[in-house]
């Protein structure tokens, strides 16, 4: 309807105004911190493990950027409190969109570590000060088991614009995602979901095959853990240096499982074709393909016997002509 076409124009002209806002807000706060950074290393190096100092020309800046960030912690907070199950469709969407927003504009900087000399400092010293404000008011929630299930419950909801957004936001939590760091606790996740991939109804069967991409991508391609989906769900954790999981081996893993869905729902379909319409006739297994191959890079480098590998598996050249899509990396 038109009402609810004015009402989504409206959200995202509030959503891109409020992104603007953050933007300045942050470039404020950044440069006064990088400021103080400066200052407290150049102490540290001095041996100063104090330099509080009554007449500070940044005291007054540091108060301003102290307050923004703490006003930017409590709209995070606020935020997380509107998405919880069973509110509006509306409220999460927005809420999640404007910790999207939040997420992307407030970046912790992973470049300043705390070492053993920052440990003997005191707790007002200037590095202490410039960590507090170059840490995302953001960053401690990507760490929380019980808001990141309530994302992932988010990812399966009904509404594919707030499966979309909380896709969007899950993916800037590090891996492993909270609550899921063992392998066991991955190939139970994986079961859930392929169950769901499997349903008939295509909201629910893309709901799943989202999720699905997601752990793919955290698990496959960012911590090369070996994933196979089917006959039987397993998941094999490797380090992240192990000399033989390099990407391209992960990335074949993953066409070489998603070829074994498809395969799977194709031999049931000629076994049984009602049984199989019941089990959304392979459209789970097609839909996840597509979703899956986004996160591969088909133009990237590849050496000789992987390519080979790639030809080998047929299901790369078929989804090209099939799915209308660019197969980039969101």
């Amino acid at each position: 309807s038109s009402a609810r076409r004015e009402s989504v124009s409206f959200r995202s002209a509030v959503v891109t105004l409020v992104s603007k806002v953050f933007v300045r807000m942050w470039t404020g706060v950044n440069q006064i911190g990088q400021k103080v950074r400066r200052r407290g290393e150049a102490a540290i190096k001095k041996g100063i493990v104090t330099n509080r100092a009554k007449d500070d020309p940044l005291k007054s800046d540091i108060e301003r950027a102290t307050e923004v960030h703490a006003f930017v912690a409590e709209i995070v907070c606020v935020l997380i409190a509107n998405v919880y199950p069973g509110a509006p469709f509306e409220r999460r969407c927005t809420a999640l969109e404007l910790l999207n927003v939040i997420a992307d504009t407030w970046k912790t900087a992973d470049d300043f570590e705390l070492s053993e000399k920052h440990g003997t400092v005191e707790h007002g010293h200037d590095v202490i000060i410039a960590r507090r404000l170059l840490t995302s008011p953001y960053d401690a929630y990507m760490r929380d088991e019980a808001f990141t299930n309530l994302l992932l419950g988010a990812l399966v909801d009904s509404w594919e614009k707030l499966r979309m957004t909380a896709f969007d936001l899950l993916q800037r939590h590090p891996a492993p995602l909270a609550g899921i760091e063992t392998p066991e606790i991955l190939a139970k996740r994986l079961e859930w979901a392929l169950q769901l991939l499997r349903s008939p109804r295509v909201r629910e069967s893309g709901a799943a095959a989202l999720l699905i991409r997601l752990l793919i991508r955290k698990y496959g391609f960012d911590l090369n853990w070996r994933i196979h989906l089917g006959p039987v769900t397993q998941v094999v954790e490797h380090a992240r240096d192990a000399a033989d999981v390099a990407k391209s081996g992960a990335t074949i893993q993953v066409i070489e499982s998603l070829c074994d869905l498809l395969e799977q729902d194709i031999a049931l379909a000629e076994r049984d074709v009602m049984k199989a319409s019941q089990r959304s006739l392979a459209h789970g297994a097609v839909l996840l393909t597509r979703f899956a191959l986004c996160e591969i890079d088909l133009n990237g480098k590849f050496d000789e016997s992987t390519q080979k590998r790639i030809q080998v598996s047929s299901v790369v050249p078929r989804a090209l002509r099939v799915f209308d899509t660019s197969f980039e990396r969101r």
